[in-house]
């Protein structure tokens, strides 16, 4: 009988075993285009095994079956202890190995070498270990062959590591091939669920090694091969004097106090609306029987706390909280702000993802953190941090079973608590204490043959097991440096902010992805040798030979035939390299005249001169500067041994109308939204008349006129005067107008949300609905959604950031937009909108150093970041606000130049969420006169700031002294590059009314720009 219901058991937890492996395992790589999946048509997955981690290199064959060349997205999550750890792609034919490169340098190369019709591929990890690269061209009826590998940690049950490889494809591949290598095994794995003909291990000289190749094969049922483990053996694999030891663990088991009072936390957000929540309810039932009488109180949250309620459970009954829990609506974002205060539980539970979105997690929590997760994508490493800080445990349904997972909580935590060496030069990892399982794994470098280790394990800080390890050279394998090199990382990233230049270094010593760095492929190795990418060994020797050959020369970009090209200039210590030239330029009559466009004659390189006519130009002697203004004559100037030019224009007695320099001539194409949206739309087709631009480079603006002298007749508008007031027509929101209550429009809502869950517009109007009902809380749940989609998507991040700022909640906006300032440091756009929510926060020195930053040009010290010359003049006009309301009497001791008084009776400014995009300002005076980029000041007094064809804006309108009268706000919209139905482009609109005084008025407009309307005033403002 002991017999049979001890199979019987075995039985059970295998098919809890093979099932959770099914869950944790992550799917096949693949390439997404719109809703399709590309197929596979020949695939090479390798795997080698060191201890517990394992290394997966697949090797595919895509095929595009269409006749158009493609566009794809590779993107998947990868579960907790996994990290890519190779990208390569077929370039020219041949197969190229990314690089590792730091995260701004990496996008700042990618979006630049984009901007010349050249597409590299860069592969980022975002938020909870979730990868995404974009992959073109993929060529018409042909082939993209793409290699990626990644490593993980593999699960230990009933003493053996299981491996799980999921297969399951429904059609023939031509080419299928595995090769799966464990090294320093004492004991034969072998295949326990699925089945593959003539895949069996055979042992090698203490390693296992099995391999199959098939031609016209369908691989169609997953595999979990089984490899056993022995206690009595340690692994020691060495490589020059890199080692890594692993070893299983017999802890003793130490019953914790049962808990009379839990709080806990259930997490409703969105993204954990697809949560295993079965297997989490058999996690809380096996607990709550086992504590018999206990008091529960719960709290259910997303962006902020949505019930608390107290439950007294006795023998175990748990039936209303049960229920409770499995009616449970999933909807908002992630905010932590709230959570955990005042608690006088004996244990906090937190079943969630760990995915903020809306605060961090509080820093100081008294009571322990069980932290229990079903989600494999999650944020792992936070998790874990939260519950290590608090003396608690991080419990991943998905690596374990729920009878072991239940252990996890039940029992003290078994820790690892350091470790003393022979070698006095050893660098190990991980080397903190913390929490360990039934096994453990160390690496070190530095180590000499025979040294020895001894590791201390133990409950709370006291030692209870020791062991000493001796460390030998019998087994070898190069991927224990980079196992070595990842353990640091892992240690690195704890602080990833303050350890930021180091986590760099190591990164790119060691090829790894972290928080702080990316893997890239570029076209030509000059596009590594611009930018200051070490590229991969196949281009190495012609990347050294180029730059041993141009020591002391600098590349920078000159356009021929609409192509931007790199050319080397002369050696610097022959041209007497000057650096940075710098003058003012003024008018006939003395006057700054702003807008002037500097160039490097020959080249693309060039500027503009600010509101008070200066301007600042990196250039060499021997270079000629071209000024050009309309109404003034073209002048030249050679730059010699000064580094100070500046001169009078002299007007042109021809009068031009316009001058638009267009740069690169990239086509890019604009796809058209098949949805009818429902906000405020403007047309980016030719409107009255206007033609579609393109794209014209931010550093080249086109020469604006910059005076007075064009007659106003010229400029008088003459179309229709009429804001556009759009009544939202989109069938979703006529569905949700049949409500004849909030609730049940909510219930609407959640029913219809199924078939718009992906589109973040859907969001923003839905949540424009719900003010009908005066109801934030609502509205502000459905509208954080959009920070769940994507966390790491900056242009999603900057539409969220716009409707919080409309509704006057700049505390959440503030936090939006310091994530926007993380992911895209080199914008200096991020900086504005950050130091703007600072400062109607009262926050006025975090606001006044982020402006300065702008202002003073410190932000641009990193290599490679675009300026745009209109930012400099509205970020002058806001730290000049800022200085009159925040530090008055401080002015002489603040660092800006030209403080001067920032007051105008109406200033409006418009910003747009989508990178590269060409948007411009017009505002039509009471005199009808129209203010553009075409027509920069009016007879009024009215002025607009820059152009701004690329970035995301902002372009501004300002006049001192108002006419009384109606302002009507026109906006052109040219169109962008990566406009999609699923992420439109949004434009704020923000109108001041006495700006910089104390009696200033505010307004925000947020609009959804699109192709199919034609009336493009979007404001009307009365003076």
């Amino acid at each position: 009988m002991n017999q049979l219901t001890n199979r019987k058991t075995t039985l059970s937890l295998m098919l809890i075993l093979f099932s959770f492996l099914q869950l944790q395992a992550q799917d096949m790589p693949s390439i997404k285009v719109g809703e399709d999946r590309l197929g596979v048509t020949s695939l090479d997955i390798k795997v080698e095994v060191i201890g517990n981690i394992a290394t997966t290199t697949y090797d595919m064959l895509f095929y595009n079956p269409t006749s158009s060349v493609l566009e794809g997205e590779l993107a998947f999550p990868l579960g907790e202890g996994q990290n890519v750890s190779r990208l390569a792609l077929e370039v020219n034919g041949k197969l190229r190995e990314a690089v590792v490169v730091e995260k701004e340098q990496g996008r700042v190369a990618f979006e630049a070498v984009v901007r010349q019709g050249v597409d590299p591929v860069l592969l980022e990890k975002g938020t909870g270990n979730n990868y995404k690269a974009r992959i073109y061209p993929i060529p018409a009826t042909g082939y993209k062959r793409v290699v990626l590998a990644h490593e993980q940690e593999l699960i230990l049950s009933e003493d053996e590591h299981y491996f799980h490889l999921p297969l399951g494809f429904k059609k023939n591949l031509d080419h299928f091939a595995l090769e799966m290598n464990v090294f320093n095994q004492k004991l034969a794995p072998s295949i326990s669920e699925g089945s593959l003909a003539n895949f069996k291990f055979n042992e090698m000289h203490g390693n296992y090694y099995a391999k199959t190749v098939k031609k016209n094969f369908t691989p169609a049922t997953s595999l979990i091969i089984r490899i056993p483990q022995a206690y009595e053996n340690n692994k020691t694999i060495v490589s020059e004097d890199y080692f890594y030891v692993y070893k299983r663990l017999t802890p003793e088991l130490k019953q914790r106090s049962k808990a009379r009072k839990i709080a806990l936390y259930w997490d409703v957000s969105l993204s954990v609306k697809d949560r295993d929540l079965n297997k989490e309810l058999q996690f809380l039932d096996v607990y709550l029987k086992y504590l018999g009488n206990v008091k529960v109180e719960l709290i259910k949250f997303s962006n902020a706390i949505h019930l608390q309620k107290r439950y007294k459970i006795e023998n175990g009954e748990w039936g209303d909280l049960r229920q409770e829990l499995k009616h449970s609506i999933y909807d908002g974002g992630t905010s932590y702000a709230d959570l955990f205060l005042n608690e006088d539980s004996d244990e906090i539970i937190l079943f969630s993802d760990g995915m903020k979105n809306l605060s961090d997690f509080p820093t100081e929590i008294k009571t322990p953190v069980f932290v229990v997760n079903g989600i494999v994508k999650a944020n792992h490493e936070e998790l874990k941090s939260i519950s290590e800080a608090t003396g608690g445990k991080y419990i991943n349904l998905k690596k374990g079973s729920v009878v072991e997972s239940v252990e996890k909580i039940k029992y003290q935590a078994y820790r690892f608590l350091g470790a003393e060496f022979s070698n006095d030069a050893l660098e190990v990892y991980p080397n903190t204490p913390h929490s360990v399982g039934k096994d453990f794994s160390i690496s070190g470098k530095g180590f000499n043959e025979n040294d020895k280790i001894t590791l201390f394990f133990g409950y709370g800080n006291k030692i209870t097991q020791s062991e000493t390890i001796t460390i030998d050279g019998e087994v070898c394998n190069a991927l224990v440096e980079r196992i070595w090199g990842q353990k640091k990382l892992d240690v690195l990233q704890f602080d990833e902010k303050g350890n930021k230049d180091e986590i760099i270094e190591h990164s790119k010593l060691y090829n790894l992805v972290s928080n702080h760095t990316s893997l890239i492929v570029l076209d030509s190795v000059w596009d590594y040798v611009r930018y200051e990418i070490t590229p991969p060994n196949e281009l190495l020797d012609e990347y050294n030979k180029i730059m041993e050959e141009n020591k002391w020369k600098k590349v920078r970009t000159v356009q021929k035939e609409d192509v931007e090209e790199l050319v080397v200039e002369g050696d610097a210590s022959n041209a007497n390299f000057v650096g940075t030239i710098s003058g003012t330029i003024s008018d006939e009559n003395g006057l700054p005249m702003p807008g002037v466009g500097i160039v490097i004659k020959g080249t693309s390189n060039g500027t503009q001169t600010d509101f008070d006519g200066n301007y600042s130009i990196d250039a060499s002697t021997g270079d000629i500067l071209s000024f050009s203004s309309v109404g003034y004559k073209s002048a030249e100037a050679d730059v010699g041994a000064s580094n100070k030019i500046s001169f009078s224009m002299e007007v042109d007695d021809v009068a031009i109308d316009e001058v638009v320099i267009t740069a690169m001539g990239i086509k890019r194409e604009r796809i058209n939204p098949s949805i009818t949206y429902s906000s405020q739309v403007i047309s980016g087709e030719e409107l009255n008349g206007e033609p579609y631009r393109g794209y014209r480079s931010a550093d080249i603006m086109s020469n604006q006129p910059s005076s007075y002298g064009t007659s106003v007749g010229k400029h008088k508008y003459t179309g229709r005067l009429k804001v556009n007031t759009n009544n939202n027509t989109a069938s979703y929101i006529s569905e949700l107008s049949k409500a004849k209550t909030m609730k049940e429009a909510y219930a609407i809502y959640l029913k219809q949300r199924e078939d718009y869950a992906v589109i973040p517009a859907y969001y923003v109007d839905v949540y424009d609905y719900f003010k009908k009902w005066n109801d934030e809380e609502y509205g502000l749940r459905i509208l954080t959604n959009i920070a769940e989609m994507d966390f790491d998507n900056y242009e999603l991040l900057r539409v969220l950031g716009y409707k919080l700022e409309e509704a006057n909640n700049y505390f959440l906006a503030s936090y939006i937009y310091a994530q926007v300032l993380k992911l895209r440091p080199e914008d200096s756009q991020s900086y504005r909108d950050l130091a703007l929510s600072y400062e109607e926060m009262g926050k006025g020195e975090e606001a006044f150093n982020l402006l300065n930053g702008i202002v003073t040009g410190a932000i641009y010290e990193s290599n490679g970041r675009r300026q745009f010359s209109g930012m400099h003049t509205i970020a002058k006009n806001e730290i000049n606000k800022l200085v009159q309301k925040e530090f008055k009497g401080r002015k002489g001791k603040l660092k800006i130049d030209n403080v001067i008084d920032a007051n105008y009776d109406l200033r409006i400014v418009i910003d747009w969420n989508h990178n590269d995009t060409d948007i411009d300002l017009h505002v039509i005076d009471p005199n009808l006169e129209e203010c553009s980029y075409k027509h920069t000041r009016t007879k009024i007094g009215g002025e607009i700031s820059d152009d701004m064809t690329q970035g995301f804006g902002p372009e501004e309108f300002t006049i001192e002294k108002a006419k009384s009268g109606a302002y009507y706000v026109k906006v052109n919209y040219y169109g962008d590059r990566y406009q999609k139905i699923e992420n439109p482009t949004f434009m704020k609109v923000t109108m001041f009314k006495n700006y910089g005084k104390y009696n200033e008025t505010k307004e925000i407009k947020i609009i959804r720009l699109s192709k199919s309307h034609d009336n493009n005033i979007v404001a009307r403002i009365d003076i």
